[in-house]
């Protein structure tokens, strides 16, 4: 049984993983920071308990905070290198720290260098308050932003581990019961086969119980080579298995099982209900810098109907969303019939190098 504290250790190890600090470092974020602190700066500026400093102090106070969000993101984008791999609670207290060092250094710097206004240090004092309630506003804001990228991340990372576990737990048990049978109808005749099938049947157990949630595309590729293996074995003629796989780079990861799902697919909905069987093709090219795999099975005039391949989509909807929580959202699996074929292709963007 897997120790809950290990699970989240790697869980935050995942490359897929958005640090809470590159959320708040989005474009959206930062605009959304920006427009936030000028309304509060006119809120704070036109309360009926603020001391009256009319609307050149409003103006001054809005460019102090156009001032103060910049130079913040600025000074939070410099620290992120060391900011990703601190905990959401860490993070947030840097986030309040260096809105508020940079808030006072600020106010009372533009302060200064207009020359000061009526009232000396009490009006110093009023405006700063006013500048550090702004700042309190907008590091609460940032910190939010922080906390539910944080945990919304940890939801999908826990349903993509959810999905893992299921393929895990099951590899499909009727494609076991299968390949047993196969290795034991060779026994009497053709050992060295049956010998065949139980190697690479052990070899995608060894893989399912692993507690990697990744492993290098090229490992992938093998388990679904293994896979495929003991089906053309089982089902004999009516199969047949073509590879095509270009030499990309080996650092890229992947999530375990994304391409032997595929493979399990095409064998289920393309090849055993089809009485002619066919030929399921896999491919893997590099293209402008992404790694592209691609598995094709036929199908029938019955099967490409639509409602078909219902079926299947509940392992390719986990299989989608188990990409996109290691990989990110650049990362897809499209399907699609085409000239009697079914069509399954993976893009993995470059980002997903991680060796």
């Amino acid at each position: 049984m897997t120790d809950e504290r290990q699970d989240h250790g790697r869980r935050a190890a995942l490359p897929g993983a958005t640090p809470p600090i590159d959320a708040l470092l989005s474009p959206e974020s930062m605009l959304g920071l920006l427009m936030l602190g000028l309304v509060l700066a006119v809120v704070v500026w036109a309360s009926p308990m603020a001391a009256s400093s009319g609307l050149e102090g409003l103006g001054m106070a809005a460019l102090l905070v156009t001032w103060v969000v910049a130079l913040s993101l600025g000074t939070l984008h410099l620290l992120r290198g060391w900011l990703r791999d601190w905990p959401v609670g860490r993070v947030v207290v840097v986030i309040g720290v260096v809105v508020l060092a940079i808030t006072v250094a600020s106010g009372f710097t533009g302060w200064v260098l207009v020359g000061g206004a009526p009232g000396g240090h009490r009006a110093l004092a009023d405006f700063l308050l006013r500048l550090v309630l702004i700042a309190l506003g907008m590091a609460c804001a940032g910190s939010l932003v922080a906390i539910n990228a944080a945990r919304w991340q940890a939801s999908r990372l826990a349903v993509a581990q959810a999905e893992l576990r299921h393929l895990q737990a099951r590899v499909h048990p009727h494609f076991l019961f299968n390949a047993l049978n196969a290795a034991t109808a060779f026994l009497p005749d053709r050992p060295r086969e049956a010998e065949a099938v139980l190697l690479d049947l052990a070899d995608l157990f060894r893989a399912a119980l692993r507690q990697e949630q990744t492993h290098r595309l090229s490992e992938e590729l093998t388990l679904a080579r293994r896979y495929l293996d003991i089906e053309e074995r089982r089902i004999g003629p009516r199969l047949q298995v073509s590879w095509a796989v270009d030499d990309c780079d080996d650092s890229i990861e992947v999530p375990t099982f994304c391409v032997q799902v595929l493979a399990e697919n095409a064998i289920q909905h393309g090849i055993e209900p089809n009485r002619e069987g066919g030929v399921v093709a896999v491919s893997a090219w590099c293209d402008g810098g992404w790694t592209m795999v691609e598995v094709r099975n036929p199908v029938s005039g019955r099967e490409a109907r639509p409602g078909r391949w219902a079926g299947q989509r509940i392992g390719i909807a986990g299989t989608r969303a188990r990409l996109e929580a290691h990989l990110g959202p650049q990362a897809r699996l499209e399907t699609r019939l085409e000239g009697g074929e079914h069509i399954a292709l993976l893009r993995l963007p470059p980002q997903a190098t991680t060796r």
